[in-house]
């Protein structure tokens, strides 16, 4: 006989004492009371973000990379910057959205109450260079999603 809490072999189910019900499994570590992003500067080659936590303020950058423009970089604070959206042999995180869009997807721990946040960027490709149109913020345990068009 299962004991109550008994969780599946396959991570799906759950043992209530009677039946088998589906397993939701519960966020670990600090419940999020406070989620709060504002946009600080919105441009085509760069935009600033202010995220608010319980825990932190975090100023959060998304800025196209010097040089051919073949990319973009995420900066945290005065962290080192994170590749977002570079495209040739590497770029396996790039994807084709329409004509002339791309989109780039990372998981990222944007605060220290704040982590596996999924960052989603969208920009066009020109001649010279790159230009951002959409920015998302998405963090499925939290429930929060930021969207923000350019």
């Amino acid at each position: 006989m299962e004991s109550l809490g008994t969780i599946s072999e396959d991570g799906q189910w759950e043992w209530n004492g009677t039946e088998w019900i589906p397993f939701t499994p519960q966020p670990s570590g600090n419940i999020i009371t406070k989620l709060e992003m504002t946009v600080n500067k919105s441009h085509k080659k760069e935009c600033i973000f202010v995220l608010n936590t319980n825990n932190e303020t975090r100023k959060i950058k998304i800025k196209q990379k010097k040089g051919l423009g073949i990319g973009f970089h995420m900066i945290i604070d005065d962290s080192e910057p994170i590749k977002l959206g570079t495209k040739g042999l590497f770029g396996k995180s790039v994807s084709k959205v329409g004509l002339l869009g791309f989109k780039s997807e990372t998981i990222h721990d944007l605060a220290s109450d704040l982590s596996d946040v999924l960052v989603t960027i969208y920009w066009k490709n020109g001649l010279m260079s790159n230009s951002l149109y959409k920015v998302e913020f998405a963090h499925k345990h939290s429930g929060f999603n930021f969207e923000h068009n350019i």
